[in-house]
């Protein structure tokens, strides 16, 4: 076994199989619930980066500055900028 499989390798002394299962059974459970949450909330909505300037009565470069210095968290797809519709909401509601 190498480094990191020893690195990763649970020891488990003194336990049933039935234990065992139960762990198991109970990891499982937690994520599938932790899964089903993810799927149950509502999807963020996207802003474009010239639509997100103007609901805020900013520049883009404006705009580009409140990402650099964290006022504000971009995200980026395919070369694309956007930003959450309930971070702007939430600076607007911050900043009147």
């Amino acid at each position: 076994m190498g480094t990191e499989a020893l690195q990763n390798a649970v020891l488990i002394q003194g336990a049933t199989l039935s234990d065992v299962e139960m762990m198991i059974d109970k990891t499982i459970k937690a994520r599938m619930e932790a899964f089903y949450e993810s799927i149950r909330t509502k999807p963020e909505v996207l802003i474009k980066r010239k639509e997100a300037a103007s609901i805020l009565g900013v520049s883009l470069p404006t705009l580009d500055k409140y990402g650099q210095y964290g006022i504000l968290h971009p995200k980026h797809f395919g070369g694309r900028v956007f930003y959450t519709q309930s971070e702007i909401e939430k600076y607007k509601q911050n900043n009147k």
